[in-house]
């Protein structure tokens, strides 16, 4: 796929600087979460809609990864999970940016929430610099974190309405 804004910026490897934004930001979210039960609640349901949205994507748009990409090393992840392999086929849409602004979706604390905006955007910008998505899978990203969101916010309402 031909991606222009791409093409103006040359590929570098920031991995380091944006697992430290991601890990900074879901811990801080957590955080900030675990003193309302039931907000922590609706924000797993949601990242669980998240994710399952992710999949069915990912599924739909079969895409190839972009010229010159630099493979994001997530330390935690490859420890944890890959067993060493790469994969770079995880492309329509970025799902660290959605989360981080599905995080600032789902934070009452006002301070909280300004840097978690600002993550969302650092972190769609280092992901881009490092050619590890193309411009479209970030930019509609927060679109599905959205989406998870407000799904997540009216199932916990109709539960709730319920009892």
């Amino acid at each position: 796929m031909n991606d222009q804004v791409l093409d103006l910026i040359g590929p570098v490897d920031v991995s380091w600087i944006t697992f430290t934004l991601i890990y900074t930001s879901l811990l801080s979210g957590l955080i900030s979460l675990s003193h309302s039960p039931q907000r922590l609640l609706m924000s797993l349901q949601a990242y669980c809609i998240l994710t399952f949205i992710r999949m069915l994507c990912i599924s739909l748009t079969p895409l190839n990864e972009p010229a010159g990409i630099i493979v994001l090393k997530d330390p935690l992840v490859e420890i944890l999970s890959y067993s060493g392999k790469v994969i770079t086929k995880d492309l329509f849409f970025s799902g660290h940016v959605s989360t981080t602004f599905l995080l600032f979706l789902c934070v009452t604390n006002r301070w909280l929430k300004k840097v978690l905006l600002l993550a969302t955007v650092l972190i769609a910008v280092l992901i881009l610099i490092q050619h590890v998505h193309y411009t479209v899978d970030v930019v509609i990203a927060p679109l599905f974190g959205f989406i998870a969101y407000k799904t997540a916010m009216y199932l916990q309402r109709r539960i709730t309405n319920k009892d």
